[in-house]
């Protein structure tokens, strides 16, 4: 049984490390870049030498590049290795106990004989080399060793996981960052319609043909779109921090973004939630990570209870006497010691118990993380679908929005139309500007939960692209 779950668990590694370093940033039909768990950690974290500052850039940063930015410079990529990397000594350290210890010992003493025969100072060196092995201890150092073996690769695991949420922050930034600067700009058009309608109703005033309170409504419909435009800046405002953030830099750096995201297909072949549910068990590294601690806390159990059993030591001392009133003299020893655990107060037991509850507590836990991981795939799917379906509809609402808009606008300038029908249709067509605007990068920022939530992006490859 504990070699078939070292087994499956190693399946799930090798499809949770399936690239070895982070070399680029998620790209549409690419899998998530993830560091290897099958060789010992760099030297150094995961940095890009040539990613310039991309608050001082003048051109457009594409989501790429910042991306390659941010795995070099989030204070969140660097913690996660460094964790890593203290695990990795974790594991030097428990190996180095099934190694003897080899110590010297150089004491230098100086004394003075008292009383009538006193025959002056002495002075003696006497160096001393000793080693200590155990040579059986039930166990217990080769399951502390496998403990550690087990919590590095959990750490290695929790690293590429952290990998890919610096990863996604960033292009849910990103996207989001786009689509407030897309609704601000439709703000905008918003405004100058309204400013359009308020002159003309003035106009017509003025004319004699308007009345006062068709002024006073196109001054309303004009101060609300620019209440509605300083929110909407506002927001993007926001949003533009967020991103800096994400990436690693002052919140009050300016980027200058390049959308450089593939089309989404208005409907789109996504693969079945079952598939998608069973990647997500091989490719999470997250989920990977809890079954590692789960065979960590195991191992660690054995050598907690290994701890009540017999040892045997082995020991050897070579020593050496030199004074300056005495001949050079020497001793050399070597022998075995037997140990026999016969009352330590309850200790081995109470800390046997504490091992057993945390196996149980870290099965419970990987259960929960599976469970965890099911349901944020399985929502993240009806998000996508859901989110990706409305694109055309949405589309198609902006083309006749825009028409009737233009056909009242035209109407009233003609005098058959009245202004209230024309703000009317001004409204319609500003809600479908912003329902097609949230709709596109809606979907792309379902696309990204998605595919972070299964851990893959090679399952979304061919559904990333279509007409713009």
């Amino acid at each position: 049984m504990r070699t078939a779950s070292v087994l499956v668990l190693g399946a799930m590694v090798w499809c949770a490390a399936a690239r070895a370093g982070v070399d680029s940033a998620p790209v549409a039909g690419q899998p998530w870049p993830v560091a290897t768990g099958q060789q010992s950690l760099p030297v150094r974290p995961f940095t890009a030498p040539d990613a310039a500052d991309p608050a001082t850039q003048t051109t457009s940063w594409t989501l790429a590049q910042l991306s390659n930015y941010a795995l070099a410079h989030n204070p969140a990529t660097k913690a996660a290795w460094a964790g890593a990397l203290a695990d990795q000594f974790g594991v030097d350290g428990a190996r180095a106990l099934l190694k003897p210890a080899v110590n010297a010992n150089i004491p230098f003493t100086i004394s003075r004989a008292s009383g009538a025969d006193a025959s002056g100072v002495t002075r003696t060196v006497s160096p001393s080399l000793s080693l200590a092995w155990i040579v059986f201890d039930a166990g217990a150092r080769a399951d502390a060793v496998e403990a550690a073996q087990w919590q590095e690769l959990s750490s290695r695991l929790l690293y590429n996981r952290e990998l890919q949420t610096v990863l996604n922050d960033v292009e849910q930034s990103y996207f989001t960052l786009l689509g407030a600067r897309q609704l601000a700009a439709a703000a905008e058009v918003t405004v100058a319609a309204a400013r359009t309608s308020a002159d003309a109703a003035r106009a017509r005033r003025s004319a004699g043909v308007g009345t006062a309170g068709d002024t006073a409504q196109a001054d309303a419909a004009l101060s609300l779109a620019s209440l509605q435009l300083v929110q909407a800046q506002s927001s993007a405002r926001s949003a533009a921090g967020q991103l800096a953030s994400a990436v690693g830099l002052p919140v009050t750096s300016a980027l200058a973004l390049a959308d450089d995201g593939a089309p989404l297909a208005d409907q789109p072949n996504l693969p079945g939630v079952d598939q998608l549910l069973a990647m997500a068990r091989l490719t999470r590294a997250d989920l990977a990570s809890s079954q590692a601690q789960l065979r960590q806390g195991e191992a660690q159990l054995r050598a907690t209870r290994a701890q009540g059993l017999p040892t045997l030591a082995l020991s050897a001392q070579l020593n050496r006497s030199f004074s300056n009133n005495t001949s050079p003299a020497g001793s050399r020893t070597i022998g075995l010691a037997l140990s026999f655990p016969l009352y330590d107060g309850g200790l081995v037991r109470a800390q046997t118990g504490a091992a057993q509850a945390r196996v149980e507590q870290l099965a419970a836990q990987s259960r929960q993380q599976q469970q965890s991981v099911e349901l944020e795939v399985w929502q993240s799917f009806q998000g996508a679908a859901s989110a990706s379906a409305v694109i055309a509809s949405a589309r198609d609402l902006l083309a006749s929005a825009s028409e009737a808009e233009a056909a009242a606008r035209e109407r009233y300038r003609v005098g058959v139309g009245t202004l209230l029908e024309l703000m009317v249709a001004q409204s319609d067509a500003a809600q479908a500007r912003v329902s097609l605007i949230q709709a596109q990068y809606g979907a792309r920022l379902a696309y990204a939960s998605l595919a972070y939530a299964v851990g893959s992006r090679s399952a979304l490859a061919e559904n990333q692209k279509g007409r713009p």
